[in-house]
């Protein structure tokens, strides 16, 4: 397939690295046209300008589609995240092919649906060729805004290249709570307390935004002190060197899609306690042990079972590592997007119907 006929649009959050979110697919893609909409100013911002500024640079730049859009020959545009990216693609979509990979999930459609920035990609829902789903049971909820038929699933990837297992551990055993949005760190402070007080070798890392952590990082330092860091602005080579050093990766969440810090670690080797989601399970499948979401007892006992048998932490390592190369590597998903944007361009839709 030419690659004229297949535009990537796409950008970088803040708080990801080169190698740790989604935007990692445009590598694994290079016989597409990409587009990337990353805002350039990074540095010198506060988190409240960064994301004002962001907005405003997100609907100048959907702008650059434009000459795509206007093109007499049936193109594929991929919007990688639409939820932030999309604002008037759909009303220039024509007769070409509109790929909309969806990062929400599915219980938070109603709740966006309802707010004026999101306008545009509930609207281009209906409109979309192929709406992309990261994990199967969102489907349902996508149903309601957009026709059964154009619904995909095609999970999230992870970079299996850059994150990759190392033998070396500390002396003291490490749990490692990674990410920011829909997390439970209530939760977390209050598993970690109990936890330590039973096992004084442990220690604790939390890599996370400040204002994500600001309500439970006083309380659980004023009990653990020095046991427990607090790490943000990482670079890849330090995230990656964190997993790699972990015993376990303990994620309390409140909702989930897909994770990127479940699936750094998986490839990293590293085993996971997490929430007993749909979607945790559909990635992490047997890899990993899941505790009922807002259990602090289950969440605790969990992580005790895990940390008393090295053997099991192994086996589930293990399994996670495999589960990522041949599941969830970027190469895999990049040539099932492959095989779907030939489906799209060979697809011939009537554009009444949007």
């Amino acid at each position: 397939m030419s690659r004229s006929l297949i535009t990537l649009y796409s950008f970088s959050f803040r708080h990801h690295g080169r190698y740790s979110s989604f935007h990692r697919l445009l590598h694994y893609s290079r016989d597409c046209r990409v587009v990337d909409a990353t805002f350039p100013v990074r540095r010198f911002l506060s988190e409240a300008w960064h994301e004002r500024l962001e907005q405003r640079w997100l609907r100048w730049s959907e702008r650059r589609l434009r000459p795509v859009f206007a093109r007499e020959e049936r193109q594929c545009i991929h919007y990688i995240h639409p939820e932030n990216s999309l604002f008037r693609g759909d009303l220039w979509k024509g007769r070409h092919g509109l790929v909309l990979t969806c990062h929400q999930p599915g219980e938070t459609l109603s709740e966006i649906a309802r707010k004026p920035g999101f306008q545009g990609f509930i609207r281009a829902l209906s409109r979309a060729d192929r709406v992309i789903l990261l994990a199967t049971h969102f489907a349902r909820q996508y149903e309601a805004f957009c026709a059964p038929e154009c619904l995909t699933i095609i999970p999230h990837g992870v970079d299996v290249v850059f994150f990759q297992p190392s033998s070396v551990r500390p002396p003291n055993p490490l749990i490692l709570t990674v990410g920011n949005w829909l997390r439970d760190y209530d939760l977390w402070a209050e598993v970690v307390i109990r936890l330590a007080k039973k096992s004084p070798r442990l220690e604790f890392a939390v890599a996370a935004l400040p204002a994500t952590v600001h309500a439970v990082q006083e309380r659980v330092q004023e009990a653990l002190g020095a046991r427990v860091r607090f790490l943000h602005g990482l670079t890849d080579e330090r995230l990656r060197e964190l997993y790699q050093q972990a015993a376990i990766v303990f994620l309390p969440i409140k909702a989930t899609g897909a994770n990127n810090a479940l699936l750094e670690a998986m490839a990293c080797g590293v085993p996971a306690v997490l929430s007993d989601l749909p979607a945790a399970r559909e990635y992490a499948g047997d890899s990993a042990l899941f505790f009922k979401m807002g259990a602090t007892e289950e969440a605790q006992a969990a992580l005790g079972r895990l940390l008393a048998d090295p053997g099991q932490r192994r086996a589930l390592g293990q399994s996670a590592r495999q589960r990522a190369l041949n599941q969830l590597s970027w190469q895999v998903i990049a040539d099932r997007y492959r095989v779907l944007y030939a489906e799209v361009i060979g697809t011939s839709r009537d554009n009444q119907r949007h």
